[in-house]
């Protein structure tokens, strides 16, 4: 059964077609952990959900495709063009961004301590990712590819004997 994670939330408060399921335990960077509530779920960082024993892995081209499955039943591809889908992406990073605006470094990285603001991390974050896979999906750019392709590219731009403990930008290393 695959679940997101408003689904495992609901699965954790109401059970399965009305009926507990009794153990629902999520896996977090290999180690398992049993959930107490919905509030648990902003504290994942990677969530593979296991649910009665069946486990979920979702790759990007899967989520991509459940995204455009989800635009196609409410007919929204209409509205999902690049620009659209681009203006998206930046309103949900704001919103993840808003969330961290006035706190101070320190507090910042214990924001997910805070059940509320965990909770709050972690729909923006899938929200950017939402409208992120989108985008991509659209345009037809394989975003793997991509990563692995800019990744090489900046370990041009900032070799580690130049750009360790610093911070500056690669224009700025010398070398």
């Amino acid at each position: 059964m695959a679940v997101g994670q408003a689904m495992l939330g609901r699965l954790l408060s109401n059970g399965v077609n009305g009926r507990r399921t009794g153990r629902v335990r999520e896996v977090v960077e290999g180690r398992c952990q049993w959930a107490a509530g919905p509030a648990v779920l902003g504290r994942l960082s990677r969530v593979v959900s296991v649910v009665s024993g069946t486990a979920v892995h979702m790759t990007l081209p899967s989520l991509q495709h459940a995204l455009a499955q989800f635009a196609v039943e409410r007919d929204w591809e209409q509205f999902h063009t690049p620009k659209n889908l681009a203006m998206a992406l930046a309103g949900e990073s704001g919103e993840l961004l808003e969330i961290f605006q006035w706190l101070s470094p320190e507090e910042s990285a214990q924001v997910m301590q805070d059940d509320e603001r965990a909770v709050a991390v972690g729909e923006e974050m899938a929200d950017v990712l939402a409208y992120l896979l989108r985008l991509a999906d659209v345009l037809d750019v394989d975003l793997e590819r991509a990563l692995l392709e800019k990744i090489e590219k900046n370990r041009g731009k900032y070799p580690v004997h130049l750009a360790r403990g610093t911070a500056v930008k690669y224009t700025q290393l010398g070398g």
